[in-house]
């Protein structure tokens, strides 16, 4: 997943930033007992469907309580979409 993330989001690093991020989150709800229920929303597109399975394990060992998931959606990159949408294929 981290590199998938990374190839998609254009950036190196991206995926680890995001880890050290959620993981502080939630150490800091634990340790201040916080109602705060640590989610995260991804996009599935062509490229990352079939990683899907193993980031949920990843948020899961993170601490995330909720996973939300999208289909990408192609309104501000119609290119990008059209590459990356998911279909019965």
């Amino acid at each position: 997943p981290a590199m998938v993330h990374d190839d998609l989001r254009n950036r190196a690093g991206a995926f680890e930033a995001i880890r050290a991020g959620i993981v502080e989150l939630v150490r800091l709800a634990e340790q201040n007992c916080s109602p705060l229920v640590v989610s995260v929303n991804s996009v599935l597109s062509r490229s990352s469907i079939r990683s899907f399975p193993e980031l949920c394990r990843i948020l899961n060992s993170w601490g995330v309580k909720r996973i939300y998931f999208n289909q990408l959606g192609g309104v501000s990159r119609p290119a990008f979409h059209e590459e990356q949408k998911l279909s019965l294929e």
